[in-house]
């Protein structure tokens, strides 16, 4: 089926005739589909799991720290990169060259320039605020170890310094500075002196993906490295490294980057540059955001063992702990006190107290210490008894 705006464009003569395979079917191919659903998705799926971080750190863990403030702040410049991203589809960003060149006027080509170059002064800012947010939550996490302090300080300084640089060289890509990026058959291509499209991009992409491995190789370091039992590693190897996603995401995107400027029909892979770019700064906020959802795993998984052990009652597998305690203390004033009670509890506690289970930062504490407490409740026994063992007679 050929779209309208292709069909105004050959009944106006800009569609060149004399090129075989430039048909109107060609033109009127389109991505756009996918790609919005695919942003769309990334979007909502994010901005749940983000709601779900704020509803922990605000309503169980009750501390709203610099981490989080970081990443609401990013959620919002990540909201108008993905607002971009449905505007640049829509203007035919994504279809193929020709239809830019052949069916878009120059001003709607112009257009399409701008908001890119905005699009992604605002993805790369992004980017920083996501790490930035990470980068205050391993501090915090890490706060009484001063080595992986220094290390995480060092970390920022190296993601401030790759920010800058792919920030200035998005803004100062043409010489005077423009928000144009013209292709050569743009009238206006000559007024301007630009670095190559792929240069830029492909520049940016390698240092994103040098950041990503220098971000999430911190909590790698932090496993290896930090004396822990083997269990609570393995806990925090699920809980801290899916940021490592992240890092196939970036490798994603470095790839289209280099097929989009060095083929042909580079604008064909547009929208999947998109999408990529969209679920990179998804990944990465959702990625740090993981540790954040154990205080909410906790609390449902204390409300619903509770739950079940009160509908099952004592006589249960659930009470049999119980029982066996009962069973197995040994007589204390002869066979009329086997019918005592004794209840025994276990209580692991680290140096936080009775509240760690309760906050993410407890994922480094390990539980060195174990009390027992015990309490017995006899049933009313004979004094008869007891003056005749007592040898009171």
């Amino acid at each position: 089926m050929v779209a309208v705006d292709v069909a105004q464009a050959y009944a106006e003569g800009r569609v060149p005739t004399n090129i075989s395979y430039i048909t109107p079917e060609y033109l009127s191919e389109s991505r756009d589909g996918p790609a919005i659903a695919g942003i769309l998705a990334i979007y909502i799926i994010t901005t749940v799991l983000l709601i779900c971080r704020f509803a922990s750190r605000i309503f169980i863990v009750k501390s709203f720290g610099l981490d989080d403030g970081i990443a609401a702040f990013s959620w919002a410049c990540f909201s108008a990169f993905m607002a971009l991203c449905l505007i640049l589809i829509y203007e035919g960003s994504g279809r193929h060259i020709e239809y830019i060149q052949y069916v878009l006027s120059l001003s709607e080509v112009e257009q399409t320039e701008v908001n890119d170059y905005a699009a992604h002064l605002i993805y790369t800012a992004t980017l920083y605020f996501c790490r930035l947010s990470g980068l205050a939550f391993f501090n915090r996490l890490c706060s009484s170890h001063p080595t992986f302090r220094i290390a995480i300080w060092a970390c920022g300084f190296f993601l401030t310094a790759t920010f800058i640089v792919q920030f200035l060289l998005i803004l100062l890509h043409c010489l005077p500075v423009t928000g144009l990026w013209p292709y050569a058959w743009q009238s206006v291509s000559g007024t301007y002196t630009c670095l190559n499209w792929g240069v830029v991009y492909v520049t940016n992409s390698s240092l994103s993906l040098v950041n990503d491995f220098v971000l999430f190789s911190i909590p790698i370091a932090m496993i290896a490295i930090l004396q822990l039992p083997k269990g609570r590693k393995i806990v925090l190897s699920l809980v801290m490294l899916p940021g490592t996603l992240v890092i196939g995401i970036s490798c994603a995107r470095l790839w289209l980057c280099v097929v989009g400027q060095w083929r042909t029909d580079g604008s064909w892979y547009y929208n999947p540059q998109l999408v990529i770019e969209v679920a990179e700064i998804g990944g990465t906020l959702i990625a740090l955001s993981v540790p954040s959802y154990k205080p909410i795993l906790s609390r449902w998984y204390g409300q619903m063992k509770s739950t079940v052990e009160a509908s099952h009652g004592p006589s249960s597998k659930y009470g049999a702990g119980v029982s066996n305690r009962k069973s197995s203390v040994p007589a204390l004033w002869g066979p009329e006190a086997a019918d005592s009670k004794m209840k025994t509890s276990i209580q692991s506690c680290g140096p936080s107290g009775a509240s760690r289970d309760s906050s993410d930062d407890s994922l480094l504490t390990p539980d060195d210490n174990i009390y027992v407490t015990t309490d017995v409740n006899m049933r009313s026994i004979p004094m008869a008894r007891i003056r005749k063992n007592s040898g009171w007679d």
